[in-house]
């Protein structure tokens, strides 16, 4: 995931180098669909989801063993699955306004300073606020910090919204929304199986 995260910088800076007259060149687009495309692919394959709710169901099925973190582990679960939700629903909403996704403004009309990209900042820091207040084993958060360090951008700039989105080609807002959803089951598998690993 680290070589994509570098591939999107760099196609960024790239783009804007190459920007003319506010459209990107068809090259920088298709880049940035390889890019997306392989970051949703990583997104849909099984492992990080699958033990993510395979670990939700154990815990579950164990949950007389200790309330608590059965309760927690349910809350985990919720949380990541609404956010989640609110980013499919928001590259959906996407597609449909930018199907080509070459449109530079579509992004920012939808995601910069209105509500649909206060809803994103509200997910993002609850899943990181809710992810850090349910470590159980300390050697968990720096794992933890390091999967959700865009979250933790959104939380300390407050031009996050212009530096992700403003004059952003569709594509690349969907890259970056599909990286959102990878942080977000990651953080909330390593939770699960912090959880997990201490139910009784």
């Amino acid at each position: 995931m680290k070589k994509h995260l570098l591939a999107i910088l760099l196609l960024f800076l790239f783009a804007s180098c190459h920007m003319n007259a506010g459209k990107v060149s068809d090259d920088i687009l298709d880049s940035f669909k390889k890019v997306n495309a392989s970051i949703t692919e990583a997104n849909n394959k099984l492992s990080t989801r699958s033990s993510f709710a395979s670990y939700y169901k154990d815990i579950q099925s164990k949950s007389d063993n200790n309330k608590t973190l059965a309760t927690k582990a349910q809350n985990l679960y919720t949380t990541i699955q609404q956010a989640d939700s609110l980013l499919a629903a928001i590259k959906q909403t996407l597609l449909q306004k930018d199907p080509s996704g070459d449109n530079t403004g579509i992004a920012e009309q939808l995601l910069v300073h209105t509500s649909m990209g206060e809803d994103l900042k509200a997910a993002s820091l609850n899943v990181s606020d809710f992810c850090h207040a349910a470590i159980l084993d300390p050697t968990t958060k720096k794992p933890l910090d390091s999967i959700l360090n865009r979250a933790a951008f959104i939380k300390y700039h407050p031009d996050w919204q212009e530096q992700y989105f403003k004059g952003t080609p569709t594509v690349a807002a969907l890259t970056i929304l599909a990286a959102f959803q990878s942080d977000f089951t990651k953080a909330g598998a390593l939770i699960m199986k912090d959880i997990h690993d201490h139910l009784r």
